[in-house]
């Protein structure tokens, strides 16, 4: 007897997954589940580059970035690299993204963090700045994890949007459950306020 194929059993059992809001203020968030686990284990950071001029391209400015971001990729180094995703804020190259200071740290960030994942045979996923944070209102985000909340950090939370739209996009175990109860939760207000 063939059995039938149940779309939940092919979720992920153990996975982290890192969102960065790269530029000269870093957001990070990541979302840590393992086999057995009943919660997720939820980190939020946001770091600032030091205060040097960023019109020099000094590479000091962007120290504590690269240091936190390492830090973080580090945590997870005991994983098979198949389970370690980062998913990183993209940019579309335009005349005013090369002429913006700010936006250049952006860039120099995603591009230092896809070369590192590369290295560590991570998984580097881009989204719009438009899919995290249009998609993914911090309604949903307090929803699914209230620990990737992180009130006064907007970095951090643009970060954790993109984690939640990830899920969405790669369901794990954790994250079915929390999506089909927030789905149930959002129906009925909607309800309650037609």
């Amino acid at each position: 007897m063939a059995k039938k194929k149940n779309k939940k059993a092919r979720a992920i059992e153990t996975i982290a997954i890192i969102g960065v809001d790269p530029g000269v203020a870093t957001g990070i968030s990541t979302w840590f589940e393992y086999e057995g686990a009943t919660e997720p284990e939820t980190f939020t950071l946001e770091v600032r580059g030091n205060d040097v001029d960023y019109d020099t391209n000094d590479a000091r400015c962007y120290t504590p970035t690269v240091a936190a971001l390492r830090k973080v990729l580090s945590v997870y180094g005991n994983l098979p690299p198949h389970q370690v995703h980062v998913v990183c804020e993209e940019f579309t190259i335009t005349k005013r993204t090369i002429e913006s200071k700010l936006e250049r740290a952006s860039l120099i960030i995603r591009d230092w963090l896809a070369i590192e994942c590369a290295i560590l045979g991570y998984t580097f996923t881009t989204q719009t700045a438009a899919e995290g944070k249009t998609g993914q209102p911090m309604k949903v985000v307090k929803g699914i994890e209230p620990g990737l909340w992180a009130p006064g950090q907007r970095h951090s939370q643009d970060s954790s949007r993109h984690i939640v739209q990830y899920l969405r996009d790669n369901p794990t175990r954790i994250s079915i459950k929390r999506f089909d109860a927030l789905s149930a939760m959002l129906d009925r207000e909607f309800e309650r306020d037609s």
